[in-house]
């Protein structure tokens, strides 16, 4: 049996997403339960944001990093309230597929209400407690889908995470800075929004993170989270590739923990055909003293394509992800 988590109050909310700038929730009230395991989460996005609006945005749209990382903290909001998961606990997201349609995501410059349905398909416990879930995200802006995304999501008791971790506290680890790619080529418009930093390879690039950053860092970390690894993969994907890389869907597994203290190497490479005229694939991996940190598949549709929104398949996945995913 679960203790009940109450979600009554903004404040609640917050905490419950585990966020800490009012300016970087996108969930505005509780989750509805519908039955069957899905759940209805209301959510308000800004028509501007400091940092959900690179320079590679669809014109117009909300950026579709904008719209995972508030499909992402509805999901940590239902784990709590719907599933019972201790709000001290960890959470791993472990692989995400996602597609979104920009024209749905149009902001007319001003804030854009959608409303997201959660699905939770499978759940694992152990003595009576959830450790793991997949769940499938729809959201919808009035009767137009606006996104679909699926994802993989474990979590973690507080002395289980130590001991995983090795007990070493957030603060030992000091990340990682090297020189900066300037910020126009990787389809940001400010310099400390870039996370990419030349390693001499014509297509590879070390990770540089700034953990002092509000919207990425909001609390210490003794890793690289993984929707940072989510955007340094769009980054090195807007490199790689000639004239813009407007991302509209993806496949990422993340295989292992990024170290902050230890070097990052990311690689990209475009792969052919799929997509529409003018669109574009890129495979991008991340490794880390030998060992794979993730794998991905992020896709831009072309300028007159027109994106579905059904996320990208495992078979396409596989192509460039080869490796199995971790266990849920």
């Amino acid at each position: 049996m679960t203790a009940t988590v109450i979600c009554d109050t903004p404040a609640d909310i917050m905490m419950l997403t585990h966020r800490v700038r009012a300016r970087d929730l996108f969930v505005t009230g509780p989750g509805i339960p519908l039955g069957d395991g899905v759940y209805r989460v209301p959510l308000r996005f800004p028509y501007e944001h400091p940092f959900y609006a690179p320079a590679s945005a669809p014109a117009a749209g909300l950026d579709p990093l904008l719209l995972i990382e508030a499909m992402r903290q509805a999901s940590i909001m239902v784990s709590h309230t719907g599933l019972g998961v201790p709000p001290d606990h960890h959470f791993m997201l472990t692989e995400m597929a996602f597609a979104c349609r920009p024209r749905a995501a149009r902001t007319d410059g001003r804030p854009v209400d959608m409303e997201l349905d959660i699905e939770v398909r499978e759940i694992r416990r152990r003595a009576g407690r959830p450790t793991a879930m997949r769940c499938a995200w729809t959201l919808r802006r009035g009767a137009e889908i606006a996104a679909r995304a699926r994802a993989s999501t474990r979590y973690c008791a507080p002395v289980i995470y130590e001991r995983l971790r090795g007990g070493r506290p957030p603060l030992a680890r000091v990340p990682r800075r090297y020189p900066l790619l300037p910020a126009e080529s990787v389809g940001r418009t400010a310099q400390r929004d870039v996370l990419l930093a030349a390693d001499g390879g014509q297509a590879s690039w070390l990770l540089s993170v700034d953990t002092g950053h509000p919207t990425l860092f909001q609390h210490a970390n003794d890793h690289v989270p993984g929707m940072v690894l989510l955007e340094a993969a769009r980054q090195a994907a807007t490199v790689a590739v000639p004239g813009p890389f407007a991302m509209t869907a993806g496949h990422i597994f993340f295989r292992n923990y990024a170290e902050l203290d230890e070097p990052c190497v990311i690689t990209a490479r475009a792969r052919p055909g799929g997509v529409g005229p003018g669109g574009t694939r890129v495979g991008v991996e991340a490794w880390q003293d030998g060992r794979q940190v993730f794998s991905s598949l992020l896709v831009a549709a072309g300028a007159h394509g027109t994106p579905g929104v059904a996320p990208v398949s495992s078979g396409v996945a596989r192509e460039v992800c080869p490796v199995a995913a971790p266990p849920v």
